[in-house]
């Protein structure tokens, strides 16, 4: 069926072309002998060679399902007699009075053309049908649909077919699929041999931009016979175009709907990405505020173009891919492994969790005032405990932690066929005790974008592997022969096999399902979630903000998930990964594994709840006496090589 639709297009505009109208102004040289006409009297025909461009190749989700596809759409046009319109000023009027007579169902879409721009066409391409409105899509296209009106004289109305690009979802994943913009290439001066019938459409943003080379297509040709008085006296196809390649993506449509949904609901900026935790395909990415890319169809207008990229929301911005946050505390598993690895600290070891602490002459402050302690990792992580990584990092040092973070992928922009991939930030070298409280907690000078934290993920999720993310599966031509394939590609890792992993993992788990952890309202019946809440300090317009995080993994579903969602807060106003963030990754799991849906990504067989946690997540103190200072601890020395545990504020 799918073959048969796009031969259908194809024979549509080759038939319709028939009924064209064509100009006398063009370079006949080479032409008369590939083309005779059929009545041998008629020396006036003029023959015409014309481009006609290839229907462009559909972008599909893995499961075949349409994206943006092509359909034939009709545009009228106007011929103009040379005898009724010997002058420019004449032929001006004649357009005018048949703007008045146009079709009424062609009114609200008529083209606004200035007088300047009649009298260039009459003075270059006289003979060259006018268009008079923009392109549309009826299943009564052609001549049979227009509805002529009474006309007198030679001069009338005509239709041609055009390909036109369709978005079946509307802005479902507009920054990923992108949009079309016309060519360059416009029409102008006297008609060249081989020039477009109609002006092409290519990719300006997304996929349709860098699958350009296979979405397009080779285009056709046709020798067209025109009379002097402007009529189609013959036509021959000589070539036909060569419809463009499918793409086909690694998104799952009906995930995709389930997160954009669940993103929508939150009524912020922000995104979500979720990948396959083992090969890295991008299974749904999504970003808000979005667009439609219908808007972009035929052309978009200056003003409605303006009003998008002016827009404060910034909606032609792709923040899942292109924008870089500091990660907040979805760093600190990634500091955790790093500080076990290094064996800096040991996994049961426990470290006082106070509500601040000072450091070198600064207070860095805790989330909360609540945990009064001693937290070993798992504890750590659960609470999300900020005092007790500014130790733990300032016992490793840096480097353990920045080669932890480079192997999980942050620094490192992800390999996507999109424009504006952001690199995030990994420093170098972090050598003083205040940065490495900063970078422990996900600030500073570290940043990510929301792809980058879901790949990190799936390292810890995977364990032996950091797969790069894949959006492009492969290209097909439309009967499905594959022409171009992507590869799956990973860093490999040697984590898979490590305790220190497998208690990284125990505090993820933790911070979902222990009923002091962080994160619950990520919980979802019958399906395992492990992840991070994370609240970060950053710049909105200048203006101090705050983004939130809940980023982790599902290990059981099949395939594996990992995922990120970040959300953008308002100036001054407070809100959390945990009570924000998380909430999103249950609304669209629950969707995508409810039994009606048709997803790819299924639950694992057997539904197993992880067990609600209750066991105490650290030790008080033993002794009486034993009791925390109600002040902020000494200041710890600057540079020091090896640091006993340090007591914190209660």
């Amino acid at each position: 069926m799918r073959n048969s639709i796009r031969s259908c297009s194809l024979l549509a505009v080759c038939a319709s072309l028939a009924s064209a109208q064509t100009s006398t102004d063009f370079d006949q040289e080479g032409l008369v002998e590939k083309f005779k006409p059929a009545d041998d009297t008629r020396r006036d025909i003029t023959p015409f060679l014309l481009s006609i461009p290839a229907p462009r190749g559909r972008i599909l989700d893995r499961s075949g399902k349409v994206l943006a596809d092509t359909q034939v759409a009709y545009q009228l046009t106007l011929s103009v007699a040379a005898e009724e319109a010997p002058t420019g000023a004449d032929f001006v009027a004649t357009v005018r009075k048949h703007q008045a007579l146009m079709p009424e169902r062609f009114v609200g879409r008529i083209l606004d053309w200035q007088d300047s721009q009649l009298l260039e066409h009459f003075e270059k391409r006289r003979r060259m049908p006018l268009p008079m409105s923009e392109p549309m899509i009826e299943e009564n296209g052609g001549e049979a649909g227009l509805g002529n009106p009474r006309l007198e004289g030679k001069t009338r109305f005509g239709t041609r077919p055009v390909y036109l690009r369709t978005y079946p979802y509307g802005s479902l994943a507009a920054h990923l699929i992108g949009h079309l913009g016309l060519s360059d290439d416009v029409p102008a001066g006297p008609v060249r041999q081989g020039e477009d019938y109609w002006r092409k459409r290519i990719g300006r943003a997304g996929l349709e931009k860098s699958g350009e080379h296979l979405l397009r297509g080779a285009s056709g040709e046709m020798l067209l016979g025109v009379s002097p008085d402007a009529a189609i006296d013959r036509q021959d196809l000589i070539e036909s175009p060569t419809p463009g390649a499918d793409l086909v993506t690694s998104l799952d449509l009906p995930l995709q709907q389930a997160v954009e949904a669940a993103l929508r609901e939150t009524g912020r900026a922000g995104a979500v990405v979720v990948l396959h935790a083992l090969d890295g395909d991008v299974l749904a990415c999504a970003s808000a505020p979005t667009y439609d890319p219908s808007q972009f169809v035929p052309a978009i207008s200056s003003e409605d173009y303006q009003a998008l990229v002016s827009d404060p929301e910034a909606p032609l911005f792709h923040r899942a891919v292109s924008a870089a946050y500091p990660p907040g505390s979805t760093f600190k598993p990634f500091v955790g492994l790093a500080v076990l690895e290094s064996r800096a600290l040991y996994p049961f070891e426990t470290l006082q969790c106070g509500p601040s602490m000072e450091i070198d002459g600064r207070i860095f402050r805790n989330w909360s005032d609540d945990d009064r302690g001693r937290f070993n990792l798992r504890g750590a992580l659960a609470r999300s405990c900020n005092t007790w990584f500014y130790q733990a990092a300032i016992r490793s040092r840096d480097r353990p932690i920045l080669t932890v973070a480079n192997q999980f992928g942050f620094g490192r922009p992800v390999d996507l066929p999109l424009e504006s991939v952001a690199s995030g930030s990994l420093p170098s070298r972090v050598p003083s005790n205040q940065g490495l409280a900063n970078l422990s907690i996900g600030q500073g000078t570290l940043s990510a974008s929301p792809i980058q934290v879901a790949r990190a993920m799936a390292g810890l999720c995977a364990g032996d592997r950091v797969p790069e993310p894949r959006l492009l599966l492969q290209g097909q031509t439309s009967r499905g022969a594959v022409i171009q394939s992507a590869p799956i590609r990973r860093k490999t890792i040697s984590y898979e096999e490590s305790h220190n992993l497998r208690y990284v993992r125990n505090g993820l788990s933790a911070v979902v399902n222990h009923v002091r952890g962080t994160g619950g309202n990520a919980r979802v019946n019958g399906v395992s979630v492990s992840g991070k809440t994370g609240t970060s300090q950053w710049s909105r317009n200048g203006e101090e903000s705050t983004a939130v995080w809940f980023a982790g993994y599902v290990p059981d579903s099949k395939p594996p998930l990992a995922f990120a969602v970040l959300l953008e807060g308002e100036p001054g106003e407070e809100i959390y990964g945990g009570s924000h963030a998380a909430p999103v990754v249950a609304s669209f799991l629950e969707a995508t594994f409810a039994p009606e849906s048709d997803s790819t990504v299924r639950p694992a067989a057997t539904k197993w709840t992880t067990p609600l946690m209750r066991d105490p997540l650290h030790a008080r103190p033993a002794r009486r006496g034993d009791v925390t200072p109600s002040s902020p601890p000494r200041a710890i020395p600057v540079s020091p090589r090896a640091l006993q545990p340090l007591s914190t504020s209660s």
